[in-house]
């Protein structure tokens, strides 16, 4: 949409991208009260910028219902869980079961009773099976199927969740490959400290090839599967993060033990004095491919990235624009919440002086988004500290409502004539 419609238009599009990119993405790292405080802030900002470019008329009960997520997530939970996709998912699914009009609601509780009666046995299955001795990390790294890997992973010890959280597992075919570049070697073997006592004579020469590896997660989500061609951020030694799109995943022997290795070709940022560029419109990293090829371990896969190719040219592009869809650091810009002024009220004004100037509201023009006002200064006898003001000898000029910085505190004195400030004000 950058470009496509006005900047002012696109700030309130883009606030609320980032709404849906949190709750959808950022929700599965599991929320903490810092997190919904973000949202929370996301949110202001949206309806804030909802309110000064279109008006107050056009903020509806949907806008007010979203300063409540925050709320909703600390009593109850990610929003999945009680959001109203479910119940329209399984209205998709009475819709799409077929019957003859007659006694529609039996139909339909039929297949409801049978779909929670698979369910219990499910559980039951599973709870049956929770007495059998705990399964140990493969030692292969390696399962057939993610099915499979998945079944096995409800019955892992808490060491073997652990193992597979961070080194991950291999799932499907795999396929004998050949070490025989030096280079490769030295790449695998660099991953491993001196005082673990591996040389070149403890790595085979023959690994095994696959296209998936699974890592799991210990917080009851699904995990996440990560696949040849795919591009992933992977963390350095100097605790820099390295954009690789993958072309190998290897299982290797060393010392008679399985370690899992990425292969991938790398993407370097794009830098302008010494600083790296970002995308005008979306502010994802600019990156360009390299003819470098880097080997790490599968423990330092941190997450999954989408690559968009340059706007500017698509069909041969010489940069692309890192998606980093679910990135820990949400982007967030501060919240400022405006200033309605109504008539009679003592305002901060931003002017050429450090010190902000004080107006009184005389009217206030909501079209125009500007207000009459009439500027008071210090009292020429006690002056600035004294906190009085009175009235400045001109006439009202309009202000625009963006030099507004606010309301002062205090109260009107002698018959509306003189203005005492107190010290706490209220911006």
């Amino acid at each position: 949409m950058g470009g496509l419609i006005s900047e002012e238009h696109f700030q309130t599009w883009e606030c609320l991208a980032r709404i849906v990119e949190y709750l959808y993405c950022q929700g599965r790292n599991g929320w903490t009260i810092d997190s919904t405080a973000i949202l929370h802030e996301t949110v202001l900002r949206y309806n804030i910028l909802l309110e000064e470019s279109q008006g107050l008329t056009y903020c509806h009960a949907i806008n007010h219902n979203l300063t409540h997520v925050k709320e909703d997530v600390i009593n109850f939970g990610p929003p999945d869980n009680f959001w109203c996709y479910n119940f329209e998912r399984a209205v998709g699914r009475y819709i799409a079961i077929s019957t003859n009009f007659k006694n529609i609601e039996i139909t339909f509780a039929r297949a409801e009773l049978r779909r929670e009666v698979l369910k219990v046995r499910a559980s039951l299955k599973v709870q049956g099976n929770s007495s059998a001795e705990p399964v140990s990390y493969p030692k292969e790294a390696h399962y057939g199927s993610l099915a499979e890997a998945e079944d096995a992973k409800q019955h892992f010890s808490d060491e073997a969740n652990h193992q597979a959280k961070i080194n991950g597992i291999l799932v499907g075919a795999l396929k004998p490959v050949h070490l025989f570049g030096e280079l490769q070697r030295d790449s695998i073997l660099a991953q491993f400290n001196q005082d673990q006592g591996i040389t070149g004579e403890s790595l085979s020469n023959v690994a095994q090839e696959c296209r998936s590896i699974y890592f799991p997660s210990v917080e009851g989500n699904k995990g996440m599967l990560y696949r040849v061609g795919e591009n992933v951020i992977v963390s350095e030694e100097d605790g820099n993060e390295c954009v690789l799109t993958i072309t190998q995943l290897l299982r290797t022997n060393i010392s008679n033990e399985y370690h899992l290795f990425v292969v991938g070709d790398c993407f370097q940022a794009v830098i302008h004095n010494s600083e790296k560029q970002l995308h005008h419109w979306s502010k994802g990293a600019l990156v360009r491919p390299t003819s470098t090829q880097k080997i790490v371990h599968s423990s330092k896969i941190q997450r999954k990235i989408m690559l968009f190719p340059d706007p500017e040219n698509l069909n041969d592009p010489s940069m692309y624009i890192c998606i980093d869809f679910q990135r820990q650091c949400f982007p967030l810009a501060s919240v400022i919440v405006p200033c309605y002024p109504e008539v009679g009220d003592m305002l901060l004004i931003k002017g050429d002086d450090p010190e902000p100037w004080r107006a009184v509201v005389l009217a206030v023009q909501e079209r125009s988004q500007t207000v009459q006002v009439r500027f008071y200064v210090p009292h020429p006898r006690w002056g600035r500290l004294s906190g009085i003001w009175v009235r400045e000898g001109t006439r009202p000029q309009q202000v625009h409502s963006r030099s507004i910085l606010g309301r002062s505190a205090g109260n009107w004195q002698s018959n509306g004539q003189m203005f005492k400030e107190l010290k706490l004000r209220d911006t």
